[in-house]
């Protein structure tokens, strides 16, 4: 099945909630970045589809050996709009020893390049969990996306869980990762499912805190500035830090939001 792209689309990625995390999301039109600077675009391949968890149609796309996930319709994510993606791991990532066997977490695997960019900035020493909630997400990673980071999944150092992330994390030892990078759904407001709330409410950060080594940092990718957010990150004691970022290097604006939390001594201590 194919279709004709529209030049201008409405990306979930990139749209704001003015009502806060639990408030429904005012949807904002904005221009997609312009990818190809022909004016005749080559048919838009539905490659596969599936069903979340909430019953939401999740489909991937190819045009011109550029790949897009697309949620009811709407795109999600591609794999030519990837700054924010690969920042996350960065942020992340920054204070781990390449000499270490650190465990780091990252919830959401998407088209792989926060994977990718973990991978590049840890050690042969360190296990990088995947945990993803979408068994699809996994198999076209595998199946359709080996050239873009599908073949990453077979890294010595990976390990996939199928499954909720915050589950890991509520099941985790404490102190057991020394990062994590969650690009969880379209940040603290949900737009895939509705489950993925409780990781950004005060007792999911918590959770977050506990799994956490001391010095680690937990590193959120949000669509958006969410005010509400940024307060219980600092009701939980993490010492913020809040980054923007475009969604690919040429973009004018820095559309996107990094929540960077790092515990300290007096995280979670109430």
């Amino acid at each position: 099945m194919t279709r004709t792209c529209r030049p201008y689309s409405q990306t979930l990625r990139e749209k704001t909630n003015q009502q806060g995390t639990f408030g429904e999301p005012t949807l904002l039109i904005r221009p997609a970045p312009s990818l190809w600077k022909s004016s005749t675009l080559k048919p838009f391949a539905t490659l596969a589809e599936t069903e979340t968890p909430d019953g939401k149609r999740l489909s991937l796309h190819e045009r011109d050996g550029v790949f897009f996930i697309y949620l009811n319709g709407q795109q999600l994510m591609s794999s030519r709009a990837t700054s924010s993606e690969t920042r996350l791991a960065e942020l992340a990532c920054a204070k781990i020893d390449r000499g270490a066997a650190d465990r780091v977490l990252i919830g959401g695997l998407g088209l792989g390049f926060t994977l990718r960019r973990a991978l590049q900035l840890v050690g042969d020493q360190a296990k990088v969990e995947i945990n993803e909630l979408i068994s699809a997400i996994l198999d076209w990673n595998r199946e359709h996306l080996k050239s873009v980071n599908g073949d990453l999944l077979d890294d010595p150092r990976v390990k996939i869980r199928l499954r909720d992330v915050a589950v890991t994390i509520q099941n985790s030892e404490p102190e057991f990762y020394a990062a994590m990078m969650l690009d969880v759904d379209n940040g603290p407001v949900a737009m895939v499912s509705k489950s993925n709330r409780q990781l950004y409410t005060v007792d999911g950060l918590l959770k977050i805190a506990r799994a956490l080594t001391t010095g680690g940092r937990a590193v959120f990718w949000s669509a958006s500035k969410d005010d509400f957010f940024l307060k219980r990150l600092k009701k939980v004691g993490f010492k913020t830090n809040v980054v923007p970022s475009r969604a690919y290097p040429e973009a004018k604006k820095e559309t996107h939001v990094l929540y960077q939390a790092e515990k300290t001594s007096r995280t979670g201590i109430k």
